[in-house]
């Protein structure tokens, strides 16, 4: 028979009931509290959480969940995802079949057309297991990140806008990585190098943009510090795919990346043809001087003449043919006539030696020396290539034939073994012109390519044949202006000269030359002897005392009494004085203080019908031709003989219709 519990027995397992009863309802509490917590998270949370079964059925879902599907928990709840997404539910299903088959997470980014909208997505899916590992569902957790991804798409499009922005732009603009391989180039770049996109992704790097020539200071311009001073844009020279050559005007800066240089940037501009056109007109200030210093030299240099051919030609009036000392005097007087021809050269080059200018046809002047050429130079073959109806030129025959002896010497020495020069001559107009050193002047020219198979010449010597007194065998050897006198006929000309060289390719040089209208007059200067003296009265203007002492003598020998003045004013005061008999003023252009052409102006308006008779150094081009547009009579160059002189002063006469008066 069971004993029945005590009275104690029972109080203790009542207090044991109680006591498990209260850590019960505690345990209870704590559960339902963490299950609201949790239920808080979950319901409260920012992304979108769903539960679906393996048949895609959805079992649960949190308030954004229902939100963001456009509907409330209780209608979404047990939906298929063919009814959720009609659409696109096969493309979820695929995903979820190969989460549960895989048994591993993964996530992706959609764009959903839901009810309330369409939004971007980031969605997680993940499985879940129950406590042996079978796959009874799986959870998608998706963050909506529209926001993110409008902003994302504003930023393509304000790279695309920049990004052609760039590519509008007239400059280079460039990126690299700091191994200083190109990541970026707008289309100029591309234009400009005559890369393709191609070669920038096979990987392009700046050394391959650059002149090996100034790799080193670009490399070191583009690998300053940031905290370093900054420089200005400098100019470097780069290269093309096809190897020529480009200048650019270069400026970079870093680009940042978490406040780390990640690259550099570079702007380029193409400034070769701005560099042409500033060598050319380098060239041209430079030409300009050097013929202004030739003919400054030319001018003095036929004053010192004038002086030693007006002493001959009075020594020899006094001088018997017969006597010792006269064949010395010749052998000086054609000293004297040789540095003449020198000085004609210099003046040539300086635009100042055109005397006589007529409608030409240049193939009969090429004929001409080509034969005098081949009969000189046997080892030399000649060709010629000469076109047809060429038009005609306006220029100095004597001076052509100059520039084609100078040109035909050239070649020769270029080719002392033999070889082939070959002339050509042809109709062009200023658009097919095309040079480096000279733009032409619109309308039509004659062409003259003169070519050899020499030696040829490289940059540094091509950049001096046209100095004066120039020479790549020395001044011992040198024949004298050459190449120099040849470009200033031809400038002289308004013409135009340009040469292609190579290191052992030969020579051409290519002339351009103005077609003639067939309307341009001709200006004659004859040299006959002197006949009988005459009389009258000649005031010399002159401000160089020997050119002044000779000159007296030498009108004085030719029967003329004669004034002297030393300057303009003095010119002047003495005309006042002596106008009634003075038949003829001898005027020298070129003088300190009131000038020649001045002076004439002045005698003028003293005597509108004074004949006068201008002389200078330099050539007829310059301040000669602008005073006999004014109305002086004619012009004799320095140095002139005794002759060259009488015949000047009769010429003069003859054409005024009067005779000079005989001495008082």
């Amino acid at each position: 028979m069971t004993q029945k519990p005590t009275y104690e027995e029972l109080e203790r397992i009542l207090s044991r009931s109680e006591e498990e009863s209260a850590k019960r309802r505690l345990a209870e509490e704590a559960l339902r509290e963490n299950e609201k917590k949790y239920r808080l998270l979950f319901e409260n949370s920012g992304a979108a959480v769903f539960y679906y079964d393996t048949d895609g059925k959805l079992l649960l879902l949190n308030r954004r969940g229902a939100r963001n599907l456009g509907g409330t928990k209780k209608d979404l709840t047990g939906k298929s995802l063919h009814e959720i997404f009609p659409g696109t539910a096969d493309l979820h299903i695929n995903r979820i079949n190969q989460v549960m088959e895989r048994g591993r997470g993964t996530t992706f980014e959609d764009l959903l057309d839901l009810p309330a909208g369409k939004i971007w997505v980031s969605s997680s899916i993940y499985p879940v297991k129950d406590e042996e590992g079978n796959v009874e569902g799986v959870q998608i957790t998706s963050y909506d990140i529209t926001e993110r991804k409008l902003a994302e798409e504003e930023l393509l499009r304000s790279e695309k806008r920049f990004r052609e922005m760039a590519d509008l732009l007239p400059t280079i603009v460039c990126e690299m990585d700091t191994d200083n391989r190109l990541t970026y180039t707008n289309r100029m770049g591309f234009e400009t190098f005559g890369y393709s996109r191609a070669d920038l992704n096979a990987g392009l790097f700046l050394t391959d943009l650059v002149h090996p020539d100034d790799r080193e200071k670009v490399l070191s311009r583009i690998g300053q510090t940031p905290g370093e001073t900054k420089q200005g844009p400098a100019e470097y020279g780069f290269l093309r795919k096809d190897g020529s050559e480009v200048i650019g005007l270069t400026d970079s800066a870093p680009i940042y990346k978490d406040n780390v240089v990640a690259g550099i940037r570079l702007s380029i501009t193409d400034t070769t043809e701005r560099k042409k056109l500033e060598s050319r007109l380098q060239h041209a200030q430079k030409m300009e001087a050097i013929g202004t210093l030739a003919g400054g030299i030319a001018h003095n240099f036929n004053n010192l003449l004038m002086t030693i051919t007006g002493n001959i030609s009075l020594m020899s009036l006094e001088t018997h043919p017969d006597h010792a000392c006269y064949r010395y005097l010749k052998n000086i007087q054609q000293a004297a006539q040789s540095g003449a021809r020198l000085t004609k050269q210099l003046l040539g080059y300086a635009r100042g030696g055109k005397y006589e200018v007529k409608p030409l046809h240049l193939n009969t002047v090429v004929k001409g020396t080509c034969e005098v050429f081949s009969s000189t130079h046997k080892n030399i073959m000649v060709h010629t290539d000469l076109t047809e109806n060429l038009f005609e030129i306006k220029a100095d025959r004597s001076q052509i034939e100059q520039v084609l002896l100078n040109l035909q010497i050239n070649a020769a020495e270029a080719m002392p073994e033999g070889g082939h020069l070959c002339l050509k001559t042809a109709n062009v107009s200023h658009v097919s012109i095309e040079s480096d050193s000279f733009k032409a002047r619109p309308g039509n020219y004659v062409l003259l390519a003169v070519s050899d198979t020499g030696g040829g010449m490289d940059k540094k010597t091509l950049s001096r044949i046209f100095h004066p007194f120039f020479s790549t065998k020395g001044l011992a050897k040198s024949a004298g202006l050459g190449l120099a006198s040849v470009y200033g006929i031809i400038k002289n000309h308004d013409g135009y000269i340009d040469v292609q060289s190579t290191p052992g390719q030969g020579t051409t040089f290519f002339m351009y030359l103005p077609a003639s209208d067939n309307t341009f007059g001709e200006m004659r200067m004859r040299t006959d002897d002197a006949g009988e003296k005459e009389t009258g009265t000649i005031l010399l203007v002159d401000d160089e005392d020997m050119v002044r002492d000779v000159g007296v003598r030498l009108f004085q020998s030719l029967g003329y009494s004669v004034l002297e003045a030393a300057n303009g004013m003095e010119a002047v005061d003495i005309f006042k004085k002596n106008s009634e008999k003075i038949n003829l003023m001898f005027l020298d252009i070129v003088m300190p203080g009131m000038s020649g052409g001045d002076t004439y102006d002045r005698i003028k308006e003293i005597n509108p019908n004074v004949k006068v008779l201008l002389s200078s150094g330099y050539g007829i081009d310059t301040q000669a031709a602008k005073i006999l547009d004014r109305g002086a009579d004619s012009f004799i160059q320095k140095p002139f003989s005794l002759e060259d002189l009488s015949q000047k002063i009769k010429e003069i006469m003859e054409r005024k219709g009067a005779a000079v008066a005989p001495n008082a």
